[in-house]
């Protein structure tokens, strides 16, 4: 037999595959700051948790969260000594910068602590916010996109609010 065309079936599924492949092409291309927002955030909520749950696990040995001046990142500290970072499983120092190793994806993201009196974010061998003076929170912007990152005081459970 002799073809010269596609039926409609051939058709519909050639639109069909077509029309997937566009979804998930298509948010890709779409704004840049929301995804840079959103690596910065969950790295951040990351690290948050392993200082939390860390501290929990072995009290003796508390870890905190200190934004860097630029905030252009952070690092996670002993709360004594908040200038020297600490180092990961892999013998790493434990920093994050923008656009750097893991944060290469955080271009022109800027972090900053707000709600505390301190400079830094610990937690207490109950897995609280070691301030509970108010409740901390990390602004995270990109342009005019912005993410606000919540540590409750009491519970010390970390949430990530969409753009204000």
């Amino acid at each position: 037999m002799n073809r010269r065309g596609l039926t409609l079936v051939e058709m519909l599924m050639t639109i069909a595959v077509l029309g997937m492949v566009a979804s998930m092409v298509l948010p890709l291309l779409g704004d840049g700051a929301a995804g840079r927002i959103g690596v910065a955030s969950i790295l951040l909520r990351d690290d948050l948790e392993q200082a939390r749950f860390r501290t929990v696990a072995n009290p003796e040995r508390p870890l905190a969260v200190v934004v860097a001046e630029d905030g252009a990142g952070w690092m996670v500290v002993d709360p004594a000594m908040p200038d020297t970072p600490t180092t990961r499983d892999d013998g790493t120092p434990w920093i994050i910068r923008a656009g750097e190793d893991r944060a290469a994806g955080m271009e022109d993201v800027i972090i900053a602590l707000q709600g505390t009196s301190e400079p830094l974010l610990d937690f207490d061998e109950s897995g609280a916010v070691r301030d509970r003076s108010a409740t901390p929170s990390f602004r995270i912007s990109c342009g005019e996109r912005v993410r606000i990152i919540e540590v409750g005081a009491v519970t010390g459970l970390v949430r990530i609010h969409n753009e204000e």
